[in-house]
């Protein structure tokens, strides 16, 4: 596979930040209750910025970006293992611990529950009541969720992380037929797995996606490249993949099936993006504002609901009737002010806690190789 990392690598960075603006601004036009044109406004904006295909293409990177990293360590097994988990685990946690405190701590001192007849029952379904100690300390070590509930995919990242590197191994011990062997296994936990035991094992449901990931990065990277190689019939397969990936919800409801549809999706727009170089549409990833996101995303993601719920919460508590005379401008007015605020906590975290902790797992690597 021919890839120029720097400039492909940023992009796909790029793609990540767009997609945690996506989550952000879809949780935001589901703060407040909408009926008439407001509901059908609300309705093609949460398609466009979907929360859930925005959490199937963050699966999807991690493989691709995870399997690199995979193929270029030449250690032995245990130790490639080892260093590899030693880097994830410092990469997701410390951003994670510091704003769970951060966040518990504002919730211990100013949190009100109360619940509000013009929000939704999305909202008021969040911090119904103050947290406590217990709750700090589960949702430390992603034992629960409450205090930020967008964290539920962190757990996912981990597990599927971890396991990432004895799929690789498997995939190459025994080629196509290790290939074969991962998916029909991966995916048949998708399918398999009953509803009832997806709320504590929903990793089980997800494992597929970072392996197809995986897969677009090495061994089906020739596959990827022939069909790339023809243009016209590679950009009319991303567009229709951009489409179902909006609109799966709409098409497919919420089941089993809008995973796998979303999940196919994702993996061919992530490759297509891989890999052409020349496509206008994807000049947008190039832009600086959109280098920036994609840098910043992870603790992004973590920050915003947070912050937009504190917004939110304030707001109503001051400007009920307004918002509710015009859900559709509070709910606007409340995406922008949630973001601006959320950008500027971003940053500190990403400076000051998430880039020396990734210092700070490299040097540990550099000591269990010497």
């Amino acid at each position: 596979m021919k890839i120029d990392p720097p400039e492909r690598y940023e992009r796909l960075e790029a793609l990540r930040g767009a997609a945690a603006m996506a989550v952000a601004l879809g949780h935001s036009f589901m703060v407040l209750r909408m009926s008439g044109e407001s509901a059908d406004a609300a309705f093609w904006l949460m398609r466009i910025f979907n929360g859930h295909a925005a959490v199937i293409i963050f699966f999807v990177l991690s493989g691709f970006v995870l399997g690199l990293s995979l193929r270029r360590d030449t250690d032995p097994f245990w130790r490639k293992w080892v260093c590899f988990s030693i880097r994830r685990i410092w990469r997701i946690w410390p951003a994670y611990a510091v704003s769970g405190f951060l966040i518990w701590t504002v919730l211990v001192i100013f949190h009100s529950p109360h619940a509000f007849d013009t929000a939704s029952d999305w909202f008021n379904d969040f911090h119904r009541q103050r947290p406590g100690w217990s709750s700090l300390a589960t949702n430390t070590f992603f034992m629960d969720v409450a205090v930020n509930p967008v964290t539920w995919t962190l757990t996912i990242e981990i597990v599927c992380s971890l396991l990432l590197p004895f799929l690789h191994w498997i995939t190459e011990r025994w080629a196509k037929f290790g290939v074969a062997l991962v998916v029909l296994v991966t995916v048949g936990l998708e399918i398999g797995i009953r509803p009832e035991f997806r709320g504590t094992m929903a990793w089980y449901s997800y494992l597929w996606l970072f392996y197809c990931g995986y897969l677009v990065s090495g061994p089906a990277a020739a596959f990827f490249d022939r069909l790339n190689h023809q243009v016209r019939l590679a950009a009319s397969l991303s567009i229709v993949a951009l489409i179902v990936l909006l609109m799966a919800q709409s098409l497919f409801g919420t089941g089993r099936l809008r995973n796998l549809v979303e999940g196919v999706s994702a993996v061919w727009l992530i490759a297509a993006i891989a890999r052409q170089k020349s496509w206008r549409a994807l000049k947008i990833l190039d832009w600086p504002i959109a280098r920036f996101y994609g840098r910043i995303s992870y603790s992004f993601y973590l920050w915003h609901l947070p912050v937009l719920l504190l917004f939110a919460r304030y707001s109503l508590s001051k400007w009920s009737s307004p918002m509710a005379a015009q859900p559709l401008l509070a709910c606007a007015l409340l995406s922008v002010s949630s973001v601006a605020c959320c950008t500027a906590i971003t940053f500190l975290s990403y400076r000051f806690v998430e880039l020396p902790f990734i210092a700070f797992s490299k040097a540990i690597c550099k000591q269990v190789r010497v």
